[in-house]
């Protein structure tokens, strides 16, 4: 393609009026004339018929303003905040837990003494023994109530 011909389609395109020099070079050129013959054909195709939503203008500023400020703005997720205030919670409560001291009698801090002497796997043994046992206290003094 040369200068001519690029000119030429240029015109063509913009649907501006070709010259004599032009036309001649279009009768001798098959590129330029292939060119012509299709811009006329899809001028004359029928434009697309097509329905615009009623929202679109919406769409189209809710996209321009997030594009002016680069940033989308933060959406509130409320199981994400609910979760990490729930995960805060049990960590709280689990470290409560382990650090307040449980007030005992003396005859039951001796006990207790004891049973920290033994190895880890006697000490779970007695820690479920002693939850068995006032799970057992708690269902008595339930069915007491009821």
């Amino acid at each position: 393609m040369n200068n001519k011909c690029k000119k030429n389609q240029d015109r063509i395109m913009k649907q501006l009026p070709l010259s004599e020099k032009e036309l001649a070079h279009m009768v001798s050129c098959p590129e330029c004339r292939d060119f012509a013959a299709l811009s006329e054909a899809f001028g004359k195709l029928p434009a697309p018929e097509m329905e615009v939503p009623e929202y679109l203008d919406q769409i189209i500023l809710r996209a321009a303003e997030e594009g002016v400020s680069g940033k989308r703005k933060p959406k509130l997720v409320v199981w994400k905040a609910a979760l990490s205030a729930a995960a805060v919670f049990a960590l709280a409560a689990g470290l409560l837990f382990y650090q307040i001291p449980v007030n005992t009698g003396s005859s039951q801090r001796s006990e207790i003494a004891e049973k920290a002497e033994g190895t880890f796997d006697d000490q779970i043994i007695a820690l479920a023994m002693d939850v068995g046992s006032e799970a057992n206290l708690f269902s008595e003094t339930f069915d007491l109530i009821i």
